[in-house]
């Protein structure tokens, strides 16, 4: 994978399917039920998903575990590429009404 300008914000890959950059946020409060989600990058050996879970949804099938699907992801094979989508997805949030979530400055918010 090429080399990006964000690549300081990755952590490395431990096994496939690994997060390596997210971004967690919050959205509600102030008398409003409050969700949690976060866009991510994860990598799956020299593939890299870009997806949002602004909270995600939900599928299962009798006897399976239910399962957390994104709202919208995209797979590639460059850093560069998988940074710019990530971004993309971050602003898109934003503009949503997600907000930066910090576990150690927010505390448990639900």
């Amino acid at each position: 994978m090429s080399g990006s300008g964000h690549r300081g914000l990755w952590t490395e890959a431990k096994y496939p399917g690994d997060t390596v950059r997210i971004k967690m946020l919050y959205r509600g409060g102030h008398g409003q039920p409050v969700e949690l989600g976060d866009v991510r990058i994860q990598q799956y050996e020299s593939v890299l998903r870009v997806a949002t879970f602004l909270p995600g949804y939900e599928t299962s099938f009798p006897g399976d575990t239910p399962k957390m699907n994104p709202e919208r992801s995209m797979h590639c094979r460059f850093a560069d590429l998988a940074d710019a989508k990530f971004d993309e997805y971050l602003e898109k949030a934003y503009a949503d009404g997600w907000q930066n979530y910090e576990p150690e400055l927010h505390g448990a918010l639900r």
